[in-house]
């Protein structure tokens, strides 16, 4: 039987997520009760986290009544608690991952990436460490008065159990590969869940997937025709580059080509031209012949004059 505690628990948390734009499940696993209650704090006024028995939350999510909430339940998580906020998914997993910090492994934990000790230097004199270090597997050497990493080592895989020897080694070369906080790892948010893959994503990578989407949507909606108001433009644009191309090839004469078509078959003339013989009327036969200057025209015509009048008044003299 349910105790009166649980059903009133039930019912004061199923109502808090009607009330909430988003619903998520979080992770405790690792998490100090003292940075709990920072994390809480650092919260306030965005999310409530609420903490309670698994059995509880997953009938407060049952009797929501919201559609595909009860996806949520269906998520592996080892401590599981559920966080509320009306700030939307993606703000909300932004806000608590500002909300960690940075940790060294223990002998355990579960490597969140592939961890790798980088070539260079190390702060290690010589001594018993560099026997701790090739132990982990850790390609290392002295030389001088300190212990360098040969070249990059990789420690441990991502999903691999940290053993003793690599949590010390970590610590040794300070490598904090683990995170302290709460981990979103789903979130439910207007009928659609979001796993920590997606919620994740940056900004910039979510703006980038998104301008990839469009280009990629308009180049099917243009060579499929699909006439929307994005894509009219464009399709009328190319309708009428490809009429008036094939105006001008046929020889079409309108408004719109007969500039075009007369610039064609002048370059075709002096293509021709250019092709013949002088004999033939080539190139130079085909220019035309200069005007000559108004000037010596005048001259030669009060040359011309003068010469007759003088004829005249010989003809005169000698009958």
């Amino acid at each position: 039987m349910v105790s009166q505690k649980k059903q009133d628990d039930v019912k004061a948390i199923t109502e808090e997520i009607k009330k909430s734009l988003v619903v998520g499940m979080v992770d405790l696993s690792g998490l100090p009760s003292k940075e709990l209650q920072e994390i809480r704090k650092a919260l306030r006024g965005v999310a409530t986290v609420i903490v309670n028995k698994r059995t509880v939350i997953t009938r407060a999510i049952a009797s929501c009544g919201k559609k595909d909430i009860s996806k949520l339940s269906e998520v592996d998580i080892h401590i599981p608690s559920l966080i509320l906020s009306n700030v939307g998914a993606f703000k909300l997993h932004k806000q608590i991952s500002k909300s960690k910090s940075k940790a060294y492994a223990k002998a355990g934990d579960i490597a969140p990436y592939d961890i790798i000790v980088p070539e260079g230097e190390t702060n290690l004199p010589p001594g018993p460490a560099i026997s701790d270090l090739q132990k982990a597997g850790v390609k290392s050497a002295i030389m001088g008065n300190k212990i360098v990493v040969r070249e990059d080592s990789q420690v441990a895989k991502k999903g691999d159990v940290i053993s003793d020897v690599v949590a010390n080694v970590l610590q040794k070369v300070d490598i904090k590969p683990m995170e302290i906080g709460m981990n979103l790892v789903v979130a439910y948010e207007d009928g659609f869940v979001f796993d920590k893959e997606v919620l994740s994503v940056s900004e910039e990578e979510y703006v980038s997937n998104v301008q990839k989407a469009y280009t990629s949507a308009f180049n099917l909606a243009f060579n499929t025709n699909i006439l929307v108001k994005e894509i009219v433009p464009h399709k009328l644009f190319d309708a009428h580059t490809k009429a008036l191309n094939l105006a001008i090839n046929a020889n079409i004469l309108n408004k719109e080509t007969v500039s075009t078509i007369l610039q064609k078959a002048n370059m075709q003339m002096l293509s021709l031209a250019g092709t013949l013989p002088k004999e033939a009327g080539g190139i130079e036969s085909a220019a035309p012949v200069a005007e000559a200057p108004k000037e010596e025209k005048k001259k030669e015509e009060k040359k011309e004059n003068k010469e007759e009048n003088a004829a005249a008044g010989l003809g005169a003299l000698f009958g």
